[in-house]
């Protein structure tokens, strides 16, 4: 049976890569290679990269592919890092990290953000949210911009402003075989239709551009808290619900464990538990009316919908996906039975 060995890299070889950068370059052995090869989800954080180039533009992105394709390494790309998939890093490979490369510059007359191939979405919302606006972004806000938005990306504000990939416009793309291009709906529409939700392997994006939306804040938004044994009714009302609702509200519900969070009763701490989620983004007036019937399901333990900032709600889940936790998604679409009871 054979066997594929891993490239080596002599230090000459790596220090042409050095000198071709401007960014730093981290080797095994390097100081700081530990950290810069640590990745946010601890399923994956057993990689050993051989080379991570943290990259400050697309000069340095096209740098490092060309090093790759000289030395036949694998690529790995790190945009904001979670990655639940593990394709932040890779074993003997090469990390193309663009942290560095989070700036979000904000065009508030025509709406627009364009965003660094290394942002995050707290980086786009503090940005955008000075000027009144916001487009959809993660429901964790160290969530990488690119990674969420090259897959769809489903936030808080989908239902009235469609998803991430929906809100991109135009993007900077560096190809397989090092060149940078230019994609919108006039240049390179082909590359811009793949980049819209489909995934990776199209390139490396060094910066996207989006629509911007009006959002004031603050927006009507939180959480209600209810007894486990609720969730069927739940979720039979929440379905009903969500047929009629309007586009100004995106909800969800999560069936979970309760937090040890003060606002909490102790009582419930480590016990299965229902959590109603919802954020309207129209007037005040007309979120009251739209969240009614979620306040109607059943006798919650604690009601915390109401007007809260923008950012204060795109942050709320942060302390539930700290960096480290061993993280896996899977996924399933379920049709609707003609014959299903309501609980109406």
């Amino acid at each position: 049976m054979s066997q594929t060995l891993a490239p080596t890299l002599g230090e000459a070889t790596i220090q042409e890569l050095r000198e071709a950068v401007r960014g730093a370059v981290f080797a095994p052995g390097d100081e700081g290679y530990e950290d810069a090869s640590r990745v946010w989800n601890g399923e994956h954080d057993d990689r050993s990269p051989a080379i991570v180039v943290q990259c400050t533009g697309a000069a340095d992105v096209i740098a490092a592919v060309g090093f790759a394709r000289s030395n036949d390494l694998s690529i790995a790309v790190r945009g904001g890092g979670h990655s639940i998939a593990g394709f932040s890093s890779v074993d003997d490979g090469i990390v193309i990290d663009l942290g560095r490369m989070n700036a979000v510059r904000v065009d508030p007359a025509a709406r627009r953000a364009t965003v660094g191939g290394g942002a995050v979405w707290g980086d786009v919302d503090h940005e955008t949210q000075a000027y009144g606006l916001a487009t959809t972004g993660g429901l964790v806000s160290s969530t990488g911009v690119a990674g969420f938005t090259l897959g769809g990306g489903i936030g808080w504000t989908m239902r009235k402003f469609g998803l991430a990939c929906d809100n991109l416009v135009a993007a900077d793309v560096v190809t397989a075989d090092g060149r940078l291009v230019h994609t919108s709906e006039t240049e390179n529409p082909d590359l811009l239709w793949a980049l819209r939700g489909g995934g990776g392997n199209f390139g490396i994006v060094t910066q996207f551009e989006f629509t911007l939306h009006p959002l004031p804040s603050p927006v009507y938004a939180g959480l209600i808290f209810y007894p486990a044994e609720t969730a069927p009714e739940l979720l039979r009302a929440f379905r009903d619900w969500s047929e009629t609702a309007p586009d100004e509200i995106t909800g969800l519900v999560n069936l979970t464990t309760a937090p040890p969070v003060p606002f909490l009763p102790k009582s419930v701490h480590g016990k299965p538990i229902v959590v109603v989620a919802a954020v309207h983004v129209g007037p005040m007036d007309a979120a009251e009316k739209a969240v009614a019937p979620l306040r109607s399901l059943a006798i919650p333990i604690l009601d915390h919908l109401g007007p809260v900032p923008y950012v204060a709600m795109q942050q709320a889940l942060d302390p539930l996906w700290e960096a480290g936790a061993h993280n896996y998604f899977t996924s399933a679409m379920l049709s609707s039975s003609p014959t299903r009871r309501s609980t109406r």
